[in-house]
């Protein structure tokens, strides 16, 4: 019996200029596909990350190895059609938190990222 691990995987978008069609149909293809992946439960989270250096793609994906999550990552939208790379982390160990039902955020949800100016006021998953 192999045991579950967690591994970060990491989206790195190219850089592009805005208007192509073609990379906003993969974007959109590339959400449906990690909400998908977030409601199957074999992924913990998901969304942007704002850094310094811009914004780029997170998710903590629960997994027997990592080529499975590399298998994941050739099959994303946003890699399929060449707009991004990834990479994947294997986490040694983690701690995962678990919520009773009615604490459980939904999932399946997309979040817009939040601005970076002006004060952030707290955010429910619910």
């Amino acid at each position: 019996m192999t045991s579950t691990r967690h591994f970060v995987y990491r989206l790195i978008p190219h850089q592009r200029e805005g208007g192509d069609p073609r990379a906003d149909t993969a974007i959109g293809e590339h959400l449906a596909y990690w909400a998908a992946l977030v409601d199957a439960g074999r992924v913990v989270v998901a969304g942007p990350v704002a850094g310094a250096l811009g914004v780029w793609g997170l998710a903590v994906v629960a997994a027997e190895n990592v080529e499975q999550v590399r298998g994941l990552g050739q099959a994303d939208p946003a890699v399929v059609a060449g707009i991004a790379e990834y990479e994947v982390l294997e986490m040694p160990s983690s701690l995962v938190r678990s919520l009773p039902p009615a604490q459980r955020p939904t999932t399946g949800r997309i979040h817009p990222p939040r601005r970076s100016d002006g004060p952030r006021r707290p955010h429910r998953c619910s």
